[in-house]
């Protein structure tokens, strides 16, 4: 049997499809779709034109053929999803939002937070509670681990107010126009300290408690968040339109599901073998950057134009957004479920056109339980020749031991 294959693209227009497949030249129409024969996965490859052939596929059948207008959702590409919460540095501030020992930037050991040195004040704060309270209040300002909810905690226990008198001065420094009033919460009570045993006792410095005390005096920034290494100033960042087009443009090309190996690359759709990613990016420079792809037609070399969209982006879009692939299994094709969806999508009596659909769905329905039963056959007779390899092993091994 000989397996032939028309393009399944125009290549006049690649955003068209042609509505042709796969087909096998001498077989006949069956109740149970695919080839005769034995099949296994031999994909077209888009760059090296050969075919590739992987283990006996696993089998399983779905209503529709063609998903045209398929949604892109984020975060499901071929590439692997980036693991932030494991890189290096965000395991280092989560291990300082928590207080536990870490190796800082500087490659320098940082130990484990504890309670401050006494402050030694007149108001004698370290006295007011003892050490039982004081590790508590320590591990449960620690135990949210995160800066920001740390710091909304700290900006609860501060207080400001006015300067109730304020006393003449001789000197040339700046008049104190706000006081501020440190409390620390055990339990339902609240004890007044001072700043160094505020300090101290939550195991934080006075000018992150200085910073935060600014905050609350401002009124500006009630909830404090953190903002470290965070600005806008990105002048070469892609826009969120340009990405929208980007994602519009990949989208407008015909795709394909797999048919029969869809148990196996459930979310993978198929691009014509004509394309590859260079071409498709050379399209949408054609389509929205037709200055910059004149150039290329003059012999130019693409690193020397600079696009808005270079073809690392649109690569590192095309891999993180989509799970696409180029090519198709050749043998991924039934002549009957072909020949019932073109007939489908030519047919323009509503009655005849529900008989048809009808008729596909159950061909397919008696192919999904054809191919169940064929794997459970497979699966015993698996098991069985199992046993009897064993069976032959242990007389085997008899025959020795008597001999």
């Amino acid at each position: 049997m000989s397996i032939s294959s028309s393009s399944e693209f125009s290549e006049e227009d690649p955003y068209v499809d042609s509505g042709t497949d796969y087909v096998l030249s001498d077989s006949t129409d069956s109740d149970v779709p695919g080839p005769s024969r034995r099949r296994s996965k031999h994909f077209v490859s888009a760059k090296k034109g050969t075919h590739k052939s992987n283990e006996q596929q696993k089998t399983s059948v779905s209503n529709n053929t063609e998903i045209p207008n398929i949604q892109t959702v984020k975060k499901k590409g071929k590439k692997r999803v980036r693991m932030e919460s494991k890189w290096k540095r965000n395991i280092m501030k989560s291990k300082q939002a928590r207080g536990e020992e870490y190796i800082n930037s500087a490659n320098k050991l940082i130990q484990k937070k504890t309670t401050g040195p006494n402050c030694h004040c007149r108001k004698r704060c370290f006295t007011k509670i003892d050490d039982t309270q004081r590790q508590n209040i320590l591990e449960q300002f620690y135990s949210t681990g995160d800066k920001t909810k740390q710091d909304i905690y700290l900006g609860g226990l501060i207080s400001v107010s006015n300067v109730k008198r304020k006393r003449p001065t001789t000197g040339e420094g700046r008049e104190k126009s706000n006081t501020y009033q440190y409390k620390l919460r055990a339990g339902s009570q609240e004890t007044i300290v001072c700043k160094k045993a505020f300090c101290s006792l939550h195991g934080v410095s006075k000018n992150r408690v200085s910073q935060i005390a600014k905050n609350l005096t401002l009124g500006s920034i009630m909830s404090p968040s953190d903002k470290r290494g965070k600005h806008s100033n990105r002048p070469n960042k892609i826009s969120e339109e340009i990405i929208a087009q980007i994602e519009e443009h990949i989208r407008s090309f015909p795709r394909r599901k797999s048919h029969y190996s869809r148990e196996d690359n459930q979310k993978r759709y198929f691009l014509s073998p004509e394309l590859n990613i260079a071409t498709m990016h050379r399209l949408y420079l054609q389509k929205y950057e037709p200055e910059k792809y004149a150039l290329l037609d003059d012999g130019k070399i693409l690193k020397d134009i600079k696009p808005v969209v270079t073809y690392d982006f649109y690569h590192r879009q095309f891999n993180l957004n989509h799970n696409l692939s180029f090519g198709h299994p050749r043998s991924d094709t039934c002549q009957k479920c072909d020949r019932l969806h073109n007939t489908i999508s030519a047919e323009a009596n509503a009655e005849n056109k529900t008989r048809l659909e009808t008729e596909k769905r159950l061909h397919l329905q008696k192919a999904e339980i054809f191919y169940t039963k064929l794997r459970e056959y497979t699966n015993l007779a698996r098991i069985i020749c199992y046993f009897f390899c064993d069976l032959y092993c242990v007389s085997c091994f008899f025959r020795v031991a008597l001999s």
